[in-house]
């Protein structure tokens, strides 16, 4: 829809002569390159592996009283490679030398959770339950990044190897990371008559995104709720559910850069259309 009416997508065959494949595109009279070359010369492959499971184990220490024990697993891996053929089109829409990328990602993230809970009714009015227990949240990621230049061949794809690469230019880079948050929680609930409720809780992490002198924060929060319509005096017809609640609390946030425990300022791109 972009690209300008007057470009042919192929050039003549008169002028093929001593051209690649990739090369007998025609050359577009604006900045919209000519969009069949570029599919035709497009070459990204992905594969990805992967695992997701979770597991839960509950088990009754006595007739109020449960442990429970949560296990959930996701890994993953993930390959891409990029091959771009050298072509020539114009004097600004070339590649000179022919160049391969590949990537290899790996993801291993669980979630263990043990907590313990107290649930039981007394004389048939006043309800209670108590949880406590330890989370435990791990991502581990790793990747490795290779280039080079000077791939024997543009169109066998068995060639498009990196030890096959004849060029000058060879690159690699590689990193890896691990972000464990750590949290103890405690959550009381106590309901009368099934008409007021109250809700208490307090967490309490451990995040290694911070710095070291500061990974720990405390958050609670508490709360108080009124069933109106299970009152007496409050009879409608038209509302059968009437509940009026108000509460506080604090939750904590650790969505910053890996790097934000070492640095304060970042720098990002900006796109704006008008």
């Amino acid at each position: 829809m972009r690209i300008d009416p007057l470009t042919p997508v192929f050039i003549p065959q008169s002028e093929r002569v001593g051209r690649n494949q990739y090369s007998i595109y025609g050359l577009s009279q604006n900045l919209v390159p000519n969009p069949v070359a570029q599919l035709a010369r497009q070459f990204n492959e992905n594969d990805f592996f992967g695992f997701f499971s979770n597991t839960q184990l509950d088990y009754k220490i006595a007739p109020s009283l449960t442990f429970r024990s949560q296990l959930g697993l996701n890994i993953s891996r993930q390959t891409s490679q990029t091959f771009n053929p050298e072509y020539f089109i114009g004097p600004n829409r070339q590649l000179e030398i022919n160049n391969l990328t590949k990537t290899v990602t790996n993801n291993f993230d669980y979630v263990l959770n043990n907590t313990l809970t107290f649930d039981k009714t007394f004389n048939d009015k006043h309800y209670l339950n108590i949880t406590g227990g330890i989370v435990f949240d791990s991502e581990n990621w790793d990747y490795l990044r290779g280039y080079s230049d000077g791939i024997p061949s543009n169109t066998n794809m068995n060639l498009w190897q990196l030890d096959a690469a004849e060029g000058e230019t060879i690159r690699a880079n590689a990193n890896k990371a691990t972000d464990n948050i750590l949290s103890g929680v405690f959550r009381t609930i106590y309901s009368y008559d099934n008409r007021y409720f109250f809700n208490g809780s307090v967490r309490v992490d451990k995040s290694s995104r911070f710095p070291k002198n500061g990974r720990t924060g405390v958050f609670s929060s508490v709360s108080f709720a009124w069933d109106i319509d299970s009152e007496d005096f409050f009879k409608s017809e038209t509302i059968n559910n009437l509940r009026v609640k108000v509460g506080a609390g604090e939750v904590g946030n650790q969505n910053i850069s890996r790097n934000g425990q070492f640095f304060s300022i970042g720098s990002r791109r900006f796109c704006v259309w008008r």
